[in-house]
């Protein structure tokens, strides 16, 4: 592991991420695993990118350095962002299992028991498939959630990171209420609610922001359509700032008029099912 002192966390952060994985992996009897799930990578490394529709892989072995298996133009991800010290990058014309299958040979790794996230969405069948009849020496095992464990109980250091997402969540839910009236159009209020998240320090959030206005609130994950807001309308925002790939969600709907009775009684209820969220 490379000690640099220019990434999200402090290195002694990372340590103790992959050390808390290991003491997993040896209750589970794994001699490796191999991570695919983007989240799961950011957790454990740093690494980032935007290309995860190709296939990328953190093969953390319990004893010796962990390596990635990426596409070419993605290793860059690696050395410049990560503490990782070893990649083996595919070309766009390789094959990523064998790539990945070749790896594991190369450190030692083969007759040894592997996990593998099996539900992952970044890992499809057709890999899967690849790699139980290509790696036949070893034993592949399902260990899907073995990182979502550690990731549930957020450190004092990713609560802060929380919080200047949530900084630019706020931002861009102020904005969005302040430019909901009659006459303006989706597309303005998420443009005034883009502007003001990533002013307020927010980055590329993984969604932008919902905005549906009038009998649109009706369809779930609605996003802007141009449609001109009326007068008397609702109009629905979610918005979720993000700071290094750390999320906060704030969802609110502006009444351009007085609220009816009904919305009363749904307003009352809302606000005592957050009052008992909040005790449990």
């Amino acid at each position: 592991m490379k000690v640099r002192d220019d990434m999200t966390f402090p290195f002694a952060e990372y340590e103790r991420r992959i050390n808390a994985l290991r003491q997993r992996m040896k209750e589970r009897l794994l001699d490796a695993v191999v991570i695919t799930d983007p989240e799961n990578l950011m957790y454990l490394t740093d690494y980032q990118t935007t290309g995860y529709s190709f296939f990328q892989a953190l093969v953390v072995p319990l004893e010796g350095e962990p390596f990635m298996i990426t596409r070419e133009l993605e290793a860059t991800n690696v050395y410049h962002r990560t503490w990782l010290e070893i990649a083996r990058p595919y070309p766009d014309t390789g094959d990523p299992i064998q790539a990945l299958v070749q790896s594991l040979r190369e450190f030692g790794l083969k007759n040894k028991c592997i996990g593998y996230e099996r539900n992952s969405y970044f890992f499809p069948a057709y890999h899967q498939d690849a790699i139980h009849t290509t790696f036949t020496e070893g034993r592949l095992l399902d260990c899907f959630g073995i990182v979502e464990e550690g990731r549930i109980c957020k450190s004092e250091v990713e609560l802060d990171v929380m919080r200047k997402a949530a900084m630019a969540t706020q931002a861009g839910m102020k904005a969005g209420i302040e430019a909901c009236r009659a006459g303006v159009t989706e597309n303005e209020i998420a443009a005034e609610i883009s502007a003001a998240m990533f002013k307020a320090g927010g980055e590329a959030p993984a969604v932008m922001p919902y905005v549906a206005s009038g009998p649109r609130t009706l369809i779930g994950h609605a996003t802007w359509e141009g449609r001109t807001v009326q007068p008397g309308e609702h109009v629905f925002l979610e918005v979720g700032g993000c700071y290094r790939r750390y999320h906060t969600a704030m969802m609110r709907t502006v009444v351009l008029d007085h609220l009816s009775d009904s919305l009363c009684k749904a307003q009352e209820r809302m606000r005592l099912a957050l009052k008992e969220a909040h005790k449990a």
